[in-house]
């Protein structure tokens, strides 16, 4: 029976019935059951809230993690990350053409991001090669790093 319940029958019981000692006993025990009621919510409301205050401290934790690992550039989006992958699987370099195969996008969204990457000093141009668009690319340190630390 809910602490509500049992208020709710100890007032109907006074309502209904006169100040005998059996009223005044009953109405006693309803006090007590009701007294056990609160100090049994009490006790769960005191855990509910140390359980809570535990995980507002790990959550404070796993914030502080996040925050310390490295940010995005600005200007970076799936497709820069994108990128960043597969020139860290090409660590002899790979042309911007076969970038936007791969993606399927078209050359000038691989250029664009291109700029973000030079512009962050995550990419070099390994080689030029005879034919337009046969140039490689490749990360630099700063860009082998970042993908390292994103990916942890």
């Amino acid at each position: 029976m809910s602490a509500t319940d049992l208020a709710k029958d100890a007032i109907r019981v006074i309502s209904t019935a006169g100040l005998s000692k059996d009223v005044i006993d009953l109405l006693k025990e309803k006090i007590t059951l009701l007294d056990e009621k609160v100090n049994s919510l009490t006790a769960e409301n005191n855990t509910l809230k140390a359980e809570n205050y535990d995980l507002k401290k790990r959550l404070d934790t796993v914030e502080q993690k996040d925050k310390s690992r490295i940010s995005k550039p600005e200007g970076f989006d799936d497709a820069t990350e994108s990128i960043i992958d597969i020139l860290f699987e090409n660590f002899y370099g790979i042309s911007m053409e076969s970038i936007a195969q791969h993606l399927n996008i078209e050359l000038g969204f691989v250029e664009y991001h291109f700029d973000l990457l030079f512009k962050a000093d995550f990419a070099i141009q390994y080689a030029t090669g005879p034919d337009p668009g046969s140039d490689t690319f490749g990360l630099t340190d700063k860009g082998r790093a970042y993908k390292v630390n994103r990916n942890r």
